[in-house]
């Protein structure tokens, strides 16, 4: 999905809206349960509305249909849009933020305590300054995802 406007055609559709609500809140499902959840009888429907959201979906190792990064933002968009606040917030999924976080912010400490056994930061503390402040955004991602909250990126306000 290389564009909103792409998201906002897949997300127009109520089935698939239904799909990604569905795939958030029970987490990955067989093609025949998502079928039965949704009621649909033709295989046709289901797979045109899954080619459609290609990009939202992914696999597991069991062959189950999952919602990826993008499909998690899809659902969370969604879902503080249809709660009808004024004001919502558009942010990475915490798990998301865990897994991405994590080997930046070990790979900093590493990188920051190798620097400062060897002495470099008495020649170049500038260097220093800026890897402690990429290690206090990394640090800053890992704590919203330890509170299992989005990292804000984006507000939007609705009238």
């Amino acid at each position: 999905m290389s564009s909103p406007e792409e998201l906002l055609r897949v997300l127009k559709d109520p089935t698939r809206r239904r799909i990604v609500r569905l795939l958030a809140e029970k987490g990955p499902l067989e093609y025949s349960e998502i079928m039965r959840e949704l009621g649909l009888t033709s295989t046709g429907r289901l797979n045109y509305h899954l080619n459609a959201m290609r990009e939202l979906l992914e696999k597991d190792e069991l062959g189950r249909y999952r919602l990826n990064r993008r499909g998690l933002l899809a659902y969370q968009l969604l879902r503080e849009y249809e709660s009808g606040k004024g004001e919502y917030t558009i942010g990475v999924h915490p798990l998301a933020l865990l897994v991405e976080s994590l080997p930046a912010f070990i790979v900093g400490v590493v990188i920051l305590f190798f620097l400062l056994s060897q002495g470099f930061f008495a020649v170049n503390p500038l260097f220093l300054v800026a890897l402690i402040a990429i290690i206090a955004v990394v640090l800053l991602r890992l704590a919203y995802g330890l509170a299992g909250k989005p990292f804000p990126y984006l507000k939007v306000r609705r009238d």
